[in-house]
C-alpha cells in the first residue's frame, strides 16, 4: 500500500499553494527518466543540487548559460517540492532529495531500465 500511494502521488496534478495546477510525471516517459537521473546523482549526495547541474546533463555543456533552458529547468525543478521528492537547503539555490523521492525516483529509473524491458521480452516471446 505505501508503494501505492506514493506511486499515485507521482502521477496525480498537483496544486501549489497558490492554486495553479502542476502537471504529473509519467515514470515510463523519457524526459521524466532523465530528470529523475539527473537529480539522482550520486555528486549531488552531500551537498544538493542547482539548476544548472540539471541542466548540464539534460542539454550538455553547450546548453549551460542558456536562459531557456535554465527556464525549462525551473519549471521541471518546481514540479518535485509539490510531491515531496526534493526540499530546499535553506539559505541557498540548492535542493536534497528526500527519502520518499529517493525510493520513488529509484523506483521509476529501475521500472524503466530494468523490470519492463524483461516483462517486454517474456510477452513477446
Amino acid at each position: 500500500a505505501p508503494a501505492h500511494r506514493a506511486l499515485d502521488r507521482l502521477v496525480q496534478p498537483v496544486r501549489d499553494r497558490h492554486g495553479r495546477s502542476s502537471r504529473p510525471f509519467n515514470p515510463a516517459t523519457a524526459p521524466d527518466h532523465a530528470l529523475f537521473a539527473a537529480v539522482l546523482r550520486g555528486e549531488h549526495t552531500l551537498q544538493g543540487f542547482r539548476n544548472r547541474h540539471v541542466r548540464l546533463r539534460l542539454f550538455g555543456p553547450s546548453a549551460a548559460a542558456a536562459p531557456r533552458c535554465s527556464a525549462q529547468v525551473s519549471r521541471l525543478v518546481k514540479r518535485l517540492p509539490l510531491r515531496g521528492l526534493v526540499a530546499k537547503i535553506p539559505r541557498s539555490r540548492r535542493w536534497r532529495i528526500t527519502q520518499l523521492g529517493h525510493t520513488v525516483m529509484s523506483a521509476a529509473i529501475r521500472l524503466r531500465e530494468e523490470d519492463f524491458p524483461t516483462a517486454f521480452r517474456q510477452t513477446a516471446a
